[in-house]
């Protein structure tokens, strides 16, 4: 299974040109909607190849003898599970993708719960410094362009 290969290149670039397509109707609101889209998917891709760098090391620090890439796969999975509505803030989601997603692929499972539990600390703690933020507030200055 290999994340870079055509068939994926090919699926993201559609669901961006999908998403172009529908978000006409926003670009007439908003005439800087498409440097703001491309700028956003950016974003969105640093993101997530942080968090899955993030992953490996965690991989690699529990000295895990399996499958990587099976591993990786199943954050992603959690990663999509995690932000639907069913649990309070996705607590518990990730989790669980992770325990059934070792046992479907023949994974250990408390490695992949170990996995699942300790990029949950990991968020956290870095989301904790974020109060620092919320108590004192950036002065917002305007862009001319």
């Amino acid at each position: 299974m290999k994340f870079c290969s055509p068939i994926t290149i090919f699926l993201y670039w559609l669901s961006c040109s999908v998403y172009l397509f529908f978000g006409s109707s926003i670009k007439n609101i908003s005439h800087s909607f498409i440097l703001f889209f491309w700028k956003s998917i950016g974003y969105s891709l640093v993101v997530q190849l942080v968090q899955l760098l993030s992953v490996v090391f965690i991989i690699k620090s529990l000295y895990v003898k399996g499958n990587m890439i099976a591993y990786l796969f199943i954050f992603f999975i959690s990663s999509m599970v995690s932000v639907l509505p069913v649990t309070i803030g996705g607590i518990g989601s990730r989790e669980l993708v992770f325990f059934y997603g070792a046992e479907w692929l023949k994974l250990d499972q408390s490695t992949s719960l170990s996995i699942s539990i300790l990029f949950f600390f990991l968020t956290a703690i870095l989301s904790l410094t974020g109060i620092y933020y919320h108590f004192k507030k950036p002065e917002l200055k305007l862009e001319s362009t």
